[in-house]
């Protein structure tokens, strides 16, 4: 069974204890390089990614990334590798975020793969050695990305969005972590990649508190000038901004703080041009 080892009202992160390993554990299987424990590794950044992969709901999104990290590679004549997995000894993350979480006692359960102390591989460099790799699964779009873009999504689902900052906040205050350049990173940020795509790259600048531009996408025209017509909205959207009633107390200021993190902007409970936006074109989507 599978620990609880901390939750919220929406989030529950549950610790999986170091989940599968492969058949060389805990080497690669070149047997060139091993994942190993670090006693009281210190974590002083934490990384963003997709796992560029199909959208699976709970353990499977787990299963499905170990079946590539762990699967070995195939290898063309001329001895270069062509497809198949990474040959590693296990999952390169320390926390994945299913695409489709599962929501157990309403809330959505996110996983710990490894505890703080494994060096696994998920960046590179110094990110392997102080850092963890937060994994979101599925694969999103990059503006760059050519013809596999047509397999990505342009977002996460909301519920992924506040599964992942319910995870960041906890993580920046278990490692007392000041949200900022150099802690809360995209993958693109310390490698030459487009993960996590450019939804995720943005919030993760939002949530350093950066500006970002305004979602983009259809609108929907109504009027949002008064705090009851920003109450509804929020209403419609599923989020709890209490009664409808035009007065703005803090359960409306916690529902717009919510709505603008999953929407990739600074959750400053505050409406401005971008919030009003981002509310549009969410109100627009087909729900």
């Amino acid at each position: 069974m599978p620990i609880v080892e901390w939750e919220n009202d929406r989030v529950r992160l549950e610790d999986l204890g170091g989940y599968r390993r492969g058949p060389s554990w805990p080497w690669n299987g070149k047997r060139t390089a091993r994942f190993y424990e670090v006693p009281n590794r210190r974590i002083e950044a934490m990384v963003v990614h997709h796992a560029m992969g199909g959208f699976h709901a709970g353990l499977e999104a787990v299963e499905r990334i170990a079946d590539f990290h762990m699967g070995a590679p195939r290898v063309n004549d001329q001895g270069q590798v062509v497809g198949g997995g990474k040959g590693w000894p296990g999952v390169g993350y320390t926390f994945v975020i299913p695409a489709i979480p599962e929501v157990v006692a309403g809330k959505l359960v996110v996983y710990r793969i490894w505890p703080d102390s494994m060096r696994t591989w998920h960046t590179g460099g110094v990110y392997n050695s102080h850092g963890v790799g937060i994994c979101i699964g599925g694969h999103y779009v990059s503006a760059n990305e050519g013809a596999s873009r047509a397999t990505a999504r342009a977002r996460p689902d909301d519920a992924v969005v506040a599964a992942l900052d319910g995870l960041v906040g906890y993580l920046a205050e278990r490692y007392r972590l000041q949200l900022r350049p150099g802690t809360l990173l995209a993958h693109r940020e310390a490698a030459a990649t487009l993960c996590p795509g450019d939804f995720l790259a943005d919030w993760v600048r939002a949530k350093r508190g950066e500006l970002v531009a305004a979602p983009a996408g259809p609108e929907d025209r109504r009027p949002l000038d008064t705090i009851r017509a920003i109450q509804q909205a929020l209403v419609e959207l599923g989020y709890a901004p209490g009664e409808v009633d035009g007065v703005w107390g803090p359960r409306t200021a916690r529902a717009l703080k919510a709505f603008q993190a999953a929407a990739g902007l600074a959750a400053d409970g505050l409406t401005g041009p971008k919030t009003e936006q981002a509310l549009r074109v969410a109100l627009a989507r087909p729900r």
